[in-house]
């Protein structure tokens, strides 16, 4: 008895020794992609939305979201967010990345950042999910909300 209560309680450390370890290491890798997507973001978003370059933004874009905007509603989507005109400031964004797990897809890296910028004809609120893959950021999904836009 007295060995099983020991194996056992081996096992328990080793088990709080492990989920301690995990517990440090996702929040030093969380703390990490937070840096590294906002600086993304950023950086980034400036480029394609000073004119609403098509081009830019494909060059960020996942395949997924390339075969969307090669598609009908990626020229809906341009000829919506022209409306706003050139960017006159970008104020920066909100945001945070995220890491799930699950059986079919594995590993998967993504963030979600709310971005605001003044244009030539109003405000927008701009909504990207950013997926990690080959080793950089890609912009998945992308929303561009504006009052302009209700009139």
């Amino acid at each position: 008895m007295k060995k099983f209560l020991l194996v056992l309680g081996c096992i328990t450390l080793f088990l709080i020794i492990l989920a301690v370890g995990y517990i440090c290491y996702a929040a030093i890798r969380g703390h990490q992609l937070d840096v590294s997507s906002k600086a993304y973001v950023d950086t980034n978003v400036p480029v394609f939305i000073s004119s609403w370059s098509e081009d830019e933004l494909l060059k960020r874009a996942s395949t997924e979201l390339q075969e969307n905007l090669a598609a009908q509603e990626g020229n809906q989507f341009f000829l919506k967010v022209k409306q706003l005109g050139k960017c006159a400031s970008y104020d920066g964004c909100e945001g945070q990345a995220y890491i799930n797990y699950s059986l079919k897809y594995g590993k998967v890296i993504t963030a979600l950042y709310t971005a605001q910028a003044k244009f030539q004809n109003g405000k927008a609120k701009i909504k990207m999910e950013l997926v990690w893959r080959n080793g950089q950021w890609q912009i998945a999904m992308i929303t561009v909300n504006s009052p302009l836009f209700l009139k």
